[in-house]
């Protein structure tokens, strides 16, 4: 189980009632020492994954920088 076996992972669908919601996670994630060597390298690395993970042709929600560097 976990973000690289189960694509919707992340994703709550929520009923209170006749309430319905349903919510879309994504998350870049980027390691220290791996994917960076200083903090706004980080930031950039994990911004870049997240965008990738919003594409709507990424299959899944969370994207690993290593995967697209």
């Amino acid at each position: 189980n976990g973000l690289k076996s189960d694509e919707n992972y992340l994703n709550l669908s929520i009923e209170y009632g006749a309430i319905h919601v349903e919510l879309e996670v994504f998350i870049g994630i980027a390691e220290m020492h791996t994917d960076a060597v200083n903090a706004m390298e980080l930031y950039q690395n994990a911004n870049r994954a997240l965008k990738t993970a919003m594409n709507p042709q990424y299959k899944g929600n969370g994207c690993y920088y290593k995967d697209i560097k």
